[in-house]
């Protein structure tokens, strides 16, 4: 899986789905699909998908939505009409939570879209690939290849709905929704509040069949419908015939009482008619002083900006100049604290070097001056006897050599316990012959104290070394003495194995 996602170009603009089943992030193939990125952003401002069902699932293969009927026949591009299809080399079904345009046929895309439950490489060159579900929100998209389906028509029977679209990263900036989520509600507000006033409420029948007595019921309402035909109302002199204290002759005129209530209506509308006439002249002169006043408000908060502004300004200056000058303060305190410190060291100093302390540290470094001179000198002393020694040595050497003293009759050097020993040879040939003669002095020994410095040390030449033969070194190789166990080991092993034989030998030979 590592190989498909280093092939999968970078994306470019991120979309949280969210959905009855939980979100969906999604990111964008932007530059390598502008046409289907731009139509699925640009419907997703505008809340074209809001409150639409994913109107088809198939099991291992997708789940479509996008179509505001859910009949999956509907949708419409920002475009006006279908959009071409885009393919790119390094973009390909070939994992779970892609995303892809659904298309009626050939360069047929329109709204619709869909996501994989698996790898789909039928669909290459055929349906656009344009976005890529990430994260963990992935699994909440395959809760949906668990939902129950209709197995004929493929759509679920609970089908989850997409509850809106969030625009989290917009790679398009100069895209203008045509009308954005919230007017699209409003619209849908309104027009279902014009149909339910549309709509006459019909009058719910009584069932009067369910009643024991719905027949008394139905000839009582049958009664009233006869008697409200037809009818006006009537007072007691039209009822009451019989009586003779009542006349049905009417006492005032209907006709004069029509005339004068007539009149008196006619000179309540003038009245009315004049009153308005003055309401809309006292209106008019409101509206125009208001007009002026507006004109002088405005002025006026014109002029209050103004001031507001120069007071503004005048703060800042005058803030500034309470910086600066803190600022210059605080160094000049800076400047005096320095010189105090300064004129209290110098006081501090002038008191240690009055001070007994400083008086013994000089006396100190004159001693340790004169401590210097008194090794130097002792160190020529002893660089000029080492070369008095040198010098007397090589005398010596010369005197020797004329001389030819042979020590091989003394035997073993006393030094080395080693024949011909050479370093002592030179070093005690003169002694020797004096000590044979008897005239060593005390001058002589203290001669030999100092000729230690000049001693010299003389290996012998190969030739007169005692050393041992290679005949004499014992010369051990592992690997012999691995042959040899080996054949100790096989002999040991056979004298086991024929002593057996031995003995049934001895025995068969006594039979």
């Amino acid at each position: 899986m590592s190989s498909v996602y280093i092939s999968e170009p970078p994306t470019k603009g991120k979309v949280v789905m969210h959905t009855s089943m939980g979100d969906i992030e999604i990111e964008l193939w932007s530059k390598e699909a502008p046409l289907a990125c731009r139509n699925f952003i640009q419907l997703s401002l505008e809340g074209y998908y809001d409150n639409t069902i994913f109107h088809r699932i198939v099991p291992k293969f997708c789940v479509q939505g996008g179509d505001p009927t859910g009949t999956g026949e509907g949708g419409e591009s920002i475009y006006g009409k279908p959009f071409d299809d885009e393919f790119h080399s390094r973009l390909r079904f070939t994992r779970r939570g892609l995303m892809g345009m659904a298309n009626k046929g050939k360069n047929q895309n329109e709204s619709q879209f869909f996501f994989t439950f698996d790898a789909t490489p039928e669909l290459n060159h055929k349906n656009t690939l344009f976005g890529k579900i990430v994260g963990s929100t992935l699994f909440n998209m395959l809760k949906m290849e668990e939902l129950e389906i209709d197995s004929e028509t493929e759509r679920p029977l609970y089908p989850p709905k997409i509850l809106s679209i969030s625009i989290i990263h917009n790679p398009f900036d100069d895209i203008l929704p045509r009308i954005t989520s919230e007017e699209k509600k409003a619209a849908e507000l309104a027009e279902k509040l014009k149909n339910e006033i549309k709509k006459p409420k019909k009058k719910e029948k009584k069932r009067l069949n369910l009643l024991s007595f719905g027949a008394e019921e139905e000839e009582q309402e049958k009664d009233l419908e006869a008697s409200n035909i037809n009818t006006k109302i009537k007072s007691s002199h039209d009822l009451l015939t019989e009586d003779v204290h009542l006349s049905n002759k009417v006492s005032v005129d209907l006709e004069m009482n029509n005339d004068k209530v007539k009149k008196e209506k006619d000179n309540k509308k003038k009245e009315k008619d004049v009153l308005t006439n003055n309401s809309n002249e006292v209106d008019e002169n409101k509206e125009a002083k208001k007009k002026f006043k507006s004109i002088d408000e405005i002025k006026s908060e014109k002029m209050r900006n103004i001031q507001d502004e120069i007071d503004k300004i005048k703060k800042e200056f005058i803030e500034k100049d309470k910086k600066k000058s803190s600022k210059e303060k605080d160094k000049d305190d800076k400047k005096k604290k320095k010189k105090r410190g300064l004129e209290l060291l110098q006081m501090e100093r002038e008191k240690y070097m009055n001070s007994s302390k400083a008086i013994i540290k000089k006396n100190k470094k004159h001693k340790s001056s004169h401590d210097e001179d008194e090794t130097l000198k002792l160190m020529l002393n002893f660089k000029k006897q080492l070369q008095d020694i040198t010098y007397s040595e090589n005398r010596s050497n010369k005197s020797r050599k004329e001389q030819n003293v042979e020590i091989d009759e003394h035997g073993l050097c006393k030094l080395h316990n080693k024949k011909n020993c050479l370093s002592c040879q030179a070093m005690f040939n003169e002694r020797n012959q004096k000590e044979l003669l008897g005239e060593i002095s005390d001058e002589d020994d203290k001669s030999d104290d100092e000729n230690w410095l000049s001693h010299n040390l003389v290996f012998e030449d190969e030739g007169s070394k005692d050393i041992f033969k290679v005949d004499d070194y014992i010369v051990i190789d592992p690997r012999e003495r691995e042959k040899q166990a080996k054949k100790e080991y096989y002999t040991r092993k056979q004298e086991k194995l024929a002593k057996p034989f031995k003995s049934s030998h001895h025995l068969h030979h006594r039979h």
